[in-house]
């Protein structure tokens, strides 16, 4: 991978979530598309080399530093969530689109569930909002997964800037 590039683009989405964040949120929560999430899983999937891991681990510090979570938490569990979809990525036919969409709502529950954990066991949340928090993680993923395949389109046309060799295909074009 270029890494000057793939900072770059960490940059601008970290930039672009922000705002969006502050701006176009939907509901009282603030609903929107975790770009960064998205960005991770579909690097682990359709990357061919475990850069797209490093990759992911920094995606999920930038998202540490721009929220209220623990400092370390996503960052934790991009890289878990990460190294797990690459033991899985033979296993899974990447290009699917119902199942990106499957993958990418998975992964969004169980990071944001992990977070949800942790910041309840450091005393940061209380355990009384369990339900209502996991109710707007719910739907954030689902806000997150329904985006997913134009995430992975746009990935994909940046893979060359990004110096990011996509995996080989076997029995089939």
């Amino acid at each position: 991978m270029r890494w000057r590039n793939v900072f770059i683009m960490v940059l601008v989405l970290v930039v672009v979530q922000a705002v969006l964040h502050r701006l176009v949120g939907m509901g009282p929560r603030r609903l929107l598309p975790d770009l960064l999430l998205m960005t991770a899983v579909v690097l682990v999937l359709r990357s061919m080399d475990n850069d797209a891991l490093i990759v992911a681990w920094l995606l999920g510090f930038f998202k540490d530093l721009i929220t209220e979570a623990p400092l370390g938490a996503y960052a934790i569990a991009f890289g878990l969530t990460a190294l797990l979809l690459t033991w899985l990525r033979e296993l899974l036919y990447r290009d699917n689109t119902l199942g990106m969409m499957l993958v990418t709502f998975l992964a969004a529950v169980v990071i944001e569930e992990l977070v949800l954990i942790w910041s309840i066991y450091q005393d940061r949340i209380s355990s009384g909002n369990w339900g209502s928090t996991t109710t707007a993680i719910l739907l954030g993923a689902v806000v997150t997964a329904a985006v997913a395949p134009y995430g992975q389109w746009l990935l994909l046309k940046l893979r060359y800037w990004l110096g990011w060799t996509q995996r080989k295909r076997y029995g089939g074009n």
